[in-house]
């Protein structure tokens, strides 16, 4: 199905088809919504709280005041042939949390000479699998734990991992100098996601690393007026995908020292990888003991589904956002306005628009309202495994994650991030034309998501299925306390909706 609509969208000429004449929401239509959902009452809506569960049930009697049907759970099968099952609101299933209940970390030396060091937690955060373990293990020294996908540079060249505890300096290889050949070659993927430990972690984990020890060396002044915000690990409870191996993050302190009895000179090594040289190298004589005693706890979640229906569909489109946060820590609440209080807004702002349309729709409409993404994509990644969309019925999935700010570059409020896979130019296009069509004067940053996890698109992504996730930038408010109705550019987020409403007209209206 969707590659006959690229072929229609792509034929030059090809006559207009029944245009959609569905409104954009208006300011009034989501501001009450982004200011509700990010209030303090809802505690940040940390999955799995009550908070979370409150704006689940608020997101739910809005998609039915605005005349969807629910898609969630099936609640009655389909005894009388009607061809339509009884569903309710939510799709429900279980998540777990873990955290290390307590770990420790020392370092073993062969040399009679050495003091080796023990660490303690104040020295690290430990990220653990989710089951206890014990282990002592050589030491490999791994560089910055990264590849190249050209193999221009590879850390795991040359050394011995398997069955190794692998240290990788933070960061990425040319960091600290913008003109040296690794920042020229790699600078800009690596900007985006060398200094993601997971993405480290699962990289060392493939390469047969036993455990992961990563050497924070700058000291992080960033938002040092938040407070520090700290996290179990999560997963779905059936996942067989989390990661089986323990990470260590040592602080700067921790991190010297072990540099220190390694014998490994920190401006030598950043000198080399910034040459595209890889600095890994044996650590012959050291070992690492490690231990963590895991306590993990089984959390009943949900997503929020309604949909639109067809009398005739020739596909879905699904449009998503997620409608979790952080939550409360102490008594810091992360409210989340524009992380993803917008999006959500945004969501039922369309909803509205759709819902209350006399046009008959030649495909299906899903609105899923996703809960766990904080927590690594738990909720859209569900709805996939879950329901299994066929790529050839959906033909888009969209998604809207901070769509109410801007970057502080950004003055003058005009960029929009719009990611697509490679075969989505037709996507892309549609969007120029939106654009343009409705004088938005947006400046359009379309990027490739090949190979990036940062929402909730990842997880259809991963099915096959074409996407456009919507961003209006990162800013200082970010994951902290800050973040709060008030700040909200609604003029900018209307005018994204207004481009976001745009597009699914001109999809629908390639359908034949």
């Amino acid at each position: 199905m969707f590659f006959l609509l690229v072929i229609l969208w792509s034929v030059p000429g090809f006559a207009q088809r029944t245009d959609y004449p569905v409104s954009s929401p208006q300011e009034k239509d989501v501001s009450w919504i982004l200011s509700f959902l990010s209030s303090d009452w809802l505690e940040g809506r940390e999955t799995g709280t009550e908070g979370n569960q409150l704006a689940g049930d608020f997101i739910a009697n809005i998609m039915k005041m605005n005349g969807l049907q629910p898609y969630g759970d099936i609640l009655q099968k389909d005894h009388a042939g009607t061809g339509q099952e009884e569903r309710g609101w939510f799709q429900e299933f279980n998540v777990i949390r873990y955290q290390a209940a307590k770990s420790e970390l020392s370092i073993i030396s062969a040399y009679r000479d050495e003091n080796p060091p023990v660490f303690t937690p104040k020295d690290y955060v430990c990220y653990p699998p989710p089951f206890s373990m014990l282990m002592t293990s050589d030491l490999v020294f791994g560089g910055y734990g990264l590849q190249s996908g050209d193999e221009g540079y590879n850390d795991f060249k040359g050394i011995q991992t398997k069955d190794h505890i692998l240290i990788a300096l933070d960061s990425y290889p040319g960091h600290l100098d913008t003109n040296s050949k690794a920042w020229k070659n790699y600078g800009k993927s690596w900007e985006e996601s060398g200094y993601d430990p997971d993405t480290k972690l699962k990289i060392a984990q493939k390469s047969g690393a036993k455990a992961l020890i990563i050497l924070r060396i700058s000291e992080d002044t960033t938002n040092t007026e938040d407070p520090e915000y700290r996290d179990a690990s999560w997963m779905n409870e059936h996942d067989s995908s989390a990661a089986a191996i323990p990470m260590y993050i040592l602080n700067p302190r921790a991190s010297r020292i072990l540099l220190a009895v390694c014998q490994l000179d920190l401006t030598k090594l950043e000198k080399s990888a910034a040459n595209l040289v890889s600095p890994s190298c044996s650590l012959p004589g050291y070992q690492a003991k490690a231990s963590i005693d895991v306590q993990t706890e089984l959390v009943p979640v949900r997503n929020v589904v309604g949909i639109i229906r067809s009398d005739n569909p020739a596909g879905t489109i699904l449009l998503g956002a997620h409608y979790d946060h952080l939550g409360k820590r102490n008594q810091t609440i992360y409210n989340g306005a524009d992380d993803n209080a917008s999006g959500v807004a945004g969501l039922l702002g369309l909803a509205k628009v759709w819902g209350r349309a006399t046009t008959k729709l030649p495909c299906n409409l899903v609105f899923a309202a996703w809960t766990g993404e904080e927590k690594g994509l738990l909720g859209s990644e569900y709805f996939v495994q879950n329901r299994k969309p066929d790529p050839d019925d959906y033909l888009l999935a969209v998604n809207m994650d901070m769509i109410s700010r801007s970057a502080p570059e950004d003055t003058a409020g005009r960029i929009v991030s719009v990611g697509t896979l490679p075969a989505g130019e037709n996507l892309r296009q549609i969007a120029r034309e939106a654009n343009l069509k409705n004088n938005l004067q947006f400046n359009l940053d379309l990027w490739d998501v090949t190979g990036h996890t940062g929402s909730d698109y990842a997880s259809f992504t991963a099915a096959g299925i074409q996407v456009m996730t919507f961003f209006s930038g990162f800013h200082k408010d970010y994951h902290s306390e800050r973040d709060d109705a008030d700040k909200a550019d609604l003029q900018k987020m209307g005018k994204i909706l207004n481009l976001v409403n745009g597009i699914i007209r001109q999809v629908i209206s390639t359908i034949r």
